[in-house]
């Protein structure tokens, strides 16, 4: 039933607009048809008084241009009755006269809402469509009333001084005619467009004059630039006894008003441009004197359209390029890949803050592990879920954005800022399973601190980040309590990344390796691994690889790995040459388009052949620069080192990279090992991996074997070697080659 009452209600508010609309039209006709008429421009051209721009022309195209086509009706009777009382013409004539006016505009309008739509009501001056309006209104619809009257000229005599538009005795006088017709719609149209919308609607004038006038950015300019645009008006038409003189101000005029396309609002140009043409041509005696000469007023004519069709031009270009710098700024304050608000929108909103305010780091832990095991779109998809939970639950005087490292900021006023941090982490956590992506679950911690000017952003954010992730998930940590602990510690990190640039370059390295064991037969290799000296202490991979990797320091220890590795195979080349060992590359390393003939030279150094060394990568790898890891690979393999593919499984596209990269070895990642007792999935997973190596040729080897129950059912399932502590802890490289050169056991393949 309210549906039923809403739409009789909209149908009626419609109604009453139409009549409305009707009733304006009718009185606008008859109120300002006579008065255009007198005040269209005229000259006398042999004798015949003719007219430079018939102006009423421009009243139709107004009106429908405010109304639409439903006006037409009423444009078209009142027309019939303004001429019949003005013009000598009996009822037939003046309905053909009329007619001829009003069939074309009707034939024009229909063209252009077909070609624009719903768009064509908009704005008359707006560039959506204006060169469309243009070709309607400014062509089709002069060329259509000419031949109109031609037609009713053929058939019946038009007395009046308005007769000469029904005949055609010459070609020139045809050209005028039809001019007469186009510089109304092109030229004047707009402004009497503009001029009616002010008088019919106070809103409307009140809103054009805070948009155009009251508000605008360059207003000092805009009442300048009317002044210049007055004086050039005022000395054109003041010293009219001086041609040389005035002759001077058209030009100037019309580039003051390109300045004023390119400056100011199309709603200014097209009030102001119609009036300066009709003063221009008005104004000036000496100018009807010069254009009387037909030659003359047909390039008069034509300069003022081609001009205004030009501003027209300027106008669009304009519009699109302001459209551009927009979409141009509002791209750059957002993430390309999740379109959220970025570092550079925080910071422009930060700076124009005007109450105290709160920083909060939202940190979402297991976002590498989704990155990892699932793949970048997952961890996107993820952090844009969250970013949307945030919008949901914090009040509309917040804001959420992107930051590095996957994670987001809330800016929260201070006020209340404490309060509804403790209700958006329950309301996070309870709402997490909307995060939820496969085995991955997110979870979250908040850390914060209070925002002035003086705050340097970028060291905060670190600051917030590193403390977020040392307290851990489901803590809400204050920054400006913690803050000597975030120091001392980031101090710590500096200390360490100094330590570990000394050793590495000072060869403070020790060589581990870990067994690897065949399933069925006494066939083993070993993997090569890095130990650091560190103030007399073994420091352990998992204490320094991530400040190796933090700082980029990944090329440099794989490079001092293998270099330590070859010395010390050059070292004991008789034990050596019967042992196999796996060496791994990290992803930064792998990505050097350089890498692998860096270690083929080094190699060759120590004429070391390469037939019992493998080289590990990871599969995620792959997508850091595919072109130069597929190059490094293919060098590397191609030179006789074996190839084995790391850590498989924690990445995507794993099984079309096993279809088509060329390795040798696949090492199944230990998330799909320390399950499979139990877990029937993990089971399926690992025998298809060993299914589809068995087709390619490769061998298979399953990590973090823990128990001997791993290591009999991977075997049952086919898998060829096995890794982990059940079957070795690694030991210095050293010590584990004393032991193989007593009792040496060569590899069988």
């Amino acid at each position: 039933m309210k549906i039923i009452e809403s739409i009789k209600s909209h149908y009626n508010l419609y109604k009453s607009n139409k009549i409305l609309h009707t009733v304006i039209t009718f009185i606008t006709v008859l109120l300002f048809l006579p008065v255009l008429r007198e005040f269209s421009p005229r000259v006398a051209i042999d004798h015949t008084v003719i007219y430079v721009a018939y102006l009423p022309i421009s009243l139709f195209i107004a009106l429908v241009g405010i109304y639409g086509a439903s006006v037409l009706p009423a444009l078209t009777l009142a027309t019939y009755w303004s001429l019949h009382r003005e013009l000598l013409l009996n009822a037939t004539q003046t309905w053909a006269v009329t007619l001829s006016l009003m069939i074309p505009l009707a034939v024009a309008q229909f063209i252009l809402h077909k070609r624009l739509g719903r768009y064509a009501r908009i704005d008359i001056t707006n560039s959506t469509g204006i060169f469309s309006r243009l070709w309607c209104y400014g062509f089709i619809y002069p060329i259509l009333a000419q031949a109109a009257m031609y037609i009713v000229g053929a058939l019946t005599l038009i007395p009046d001084d308005f007769q000469y538009y029904f005949s055609a005795s010459e070609i020139r006088l045809l050209i005028l005619n039809l001019q007469s017709l186009m510089m109304p719609a092109v030229v004047f149209s707009s402004g009497l467009y503009y001029l009616l919308r002010l008088l019919t609607s106070w809103n409307y004038t009140r809103k054009f004059c805070t948009k155009n006038i009251l508000d605008a950015s360059n207003r000092n300019a805009l009442i300048v630039w009317m002044l210049v645009i007055s004086v050039l008006i005022c000395t054109y038409t003041s010293v009219s006894q001086y041609p040389v003189i005035s002759s001077y101000a058209i030009p100037l005029v019309f580039l003051a008003f390109v300045y004023g396309v390119i400056n100011f609002s199309a709603a200014i140009i097209s009030l102001t441009w119609p009036l300066a043409i009709f003063i221009l041509i008005t104004g000036n005696p000496q100018f009807i004197k010069t254009v009387e000469k037909g030659q003359l007023l047909t390039s008069f004519s034509a300069f003022f359209i081609v001009f205004t069709i030009a501003n027209a031009y300027l106008a669009t270009m304009k519009r699109n390029l302001k459209q551009a710098n927009v979409k141009i700024t509002s791209a750059a304050l957002r993430e390309p890949l999740t379109m959220l608000p970025n570092m550079m929108l925080l910071n422009k909103d930060l700076q124009q803050l005007t109450h105290p305010a709160m920083l909060c780091y939202v940190k979402i832990f297991s976002a590498d592990n989704l990155d990892k095991h699932l793949g970048f779109t997952f961890r996107v998809n993820a952090k844009v879920a969250v970013y949307y939970l945030l919008k949901k639950f914090l009040p509309k005087n917040c804001s959420v954005y992107s930051v590095p490292y996957g994670d987001l900021l809330v800016v929260l006023p201070e006020k209340e800022g404490r309060s509804v941090m403790q209700g958006l982490l329950k309301k996070l956590n309870q709402a997490k399973s909307s995060t939820r992506v496969s085995d991955v679950d997110v979870a979250f911690g908040l850390s914060w601190m209070s925002f002035n000017a003086q705050v340097d952003l970028s060291k905060s954010i670190s600051e917030l980040d590193y403390l977020a992730t040392t307290k851990g998930q489901d803590h809400i940590s204050a920054l400006d309590k913690n803050l000597h602990f975030i120091e001392q510690h980031m101090t710590l990190d500096i200390a360490l990344l100094q330590k570990l640039k000394h050793a590495l370059l000072h060869n403070d390295l020790v060589l581990y390796a870990q067994k690897i064991e065949h399933t069925h037969c006494d066939t083993q290799y070993y993997e090569i691994l890095c130990r650091i000296k560190l103030d007399g202490k073994i420091v352990t991979p998992d204490k320094f690889i991530p400040t190796i990797t933090e700082f980029g320091l990944c090329g440099l220890l794989d490079f001092k790995v293998l270099e330590a590795f070859i010395d010390f195979y050059h070292q004991n080349v008789l034990t050596c040459q019967h042992i196999r060992f796996s060496l791994n590359i990290t992803p930064e390393t792998l990505a050097d388009e350089n890498t692998a003939q860096r270690i083929i030279t080094m190699f060759e150094n120590k004429n070391k052949k390469p037939d019992n060394i493998v080289f590990e990568v990871t599969e995620e790898q792959l997508f850091l620069n595919e072109r130069n890891v597929i190059n490094n690979i293919n060098s590397l393999r191609h030179y006789g080192f074996e190839i084995a593919i790391d850590d498989f499984g924690t990445g995507y596209a794993n099984y079309e990279r096993l279809k088509n990269l060329d390795a040798d070895i696949v090492k199944i990642d230990g998330m799909f090992i320390r399950e499979i007792i139990s877990n029937r999935v993990d089971q399926l997973i690992v025998k298809s991996i060993i299914d589809i190596a068995r087709a390619r040729g490769m061998s298979v080897v399953a990590e973090y074997v823990e128990t001997q129950e791993h290591k009999v059912l991977l075997s049952q399932l086919g898998v060829d070697y096995l890794q982990g502590y059940h079957i070795a802890k690694p030991l210095p490289l050293e010590g584990i080659m004393k032991d193989e050169s007593n009792s040496i056991v060569a590899y069988t393949g």
